[in-house]
């Protein structure tokens, strides 16, 4: 575990990136996670409680992402 910002942990663009944490860290790093991805890139989110799903969702499609499936 660290309290350091993902910034200070990776600086290096990626094709993929998977978050398998709640809701609310997936709110937080949002941000950061979508800097850190190339263009085409994928983020993976797992992990979710289903009352956060529709918030992260909405976040995310805002962001640019578009929704693949949802199990």
């Amino acid at each position: 575990f660290t309290a350091k910002p993902l910034d200070a942990l990776c600086r290096t663009k990626m094709d993929v990136i998977f978050a398998n944490i709640l809701g609310p860290t997936i709110l937080t790093l949002l941000p950061e996670m979508t800097a850190r991805l190339l263009p085409g890139g994928e983020l993976l989110a797992s992990g979710l409680v289903t009352a956060s799903v529709g918030e992260v969702r909405h976040a995310m499609e805002a962001a640019g992402f578009q929704q693949i499936e949802t199990v």
